[in-house]
């Protein structure tokens, strides 16, 4: 089980899918889960990505096999980034919220994980809100 310290009181789970060409420099896409989820939420947008991008799927702070948070403990949006992606460009995907930080990362989208067996990530419309000023409305 792959874990990471980010600071003395976070030990961080995460997976790392890349099935990139290895002669070629990969971006890296960084799925960020929902509230009372875990980065395994993601699994069913790893056959679409995976072979384009290395792709890392987090349990954030407090959530899935990554250390507990106490009840006070003071979350926001600035914690959530700082745990997650440091300096490194990244193309962050996030369900529940999605929100730019263009300083961090190049371009920032909502997409839905895929809930239950029935229903399928749909690729076309995710890539289309993937790129830079396509899919507003």
């Amino acid at each position: 089980m792959p874990m990471v310290r980010i600071d003395p009181a976070l030990e961080m789970h995460y997976l790392i899918d890349d099935y990139t060409d290895p002669w070629r420099d990969a971006e890296t896409v960084l799925m960020l889960h929902g509230n009372a989820e875990s980065g395994a939420v993601w699994f069913g947008w790893v056959p679409h990505l995976a072979r384009r991008f290395r792709v890392v799927r987090p349990d954030m702070r407090g959530f899935g096999a990554s250390t507990p948070m106490p009840r006070d403990f003071p979350w926001t949006l600035d914690v959530i980034i700082d745990d997650s992606w440091g300096a490194r460009p990244l193309r962050p995907r996030s369900a529940s919220c999605g929100r730019s930080r263009p300083p961090t990362s190049r371009r920032t989208c909502r997409a839905s994980p895929a809930r239950r067996s029935s229903s399928r990530p749909r690729p076309a419309r995710w890539a289309r809100w993937s790129r830079p000023g396509r899919g507003r409305r």
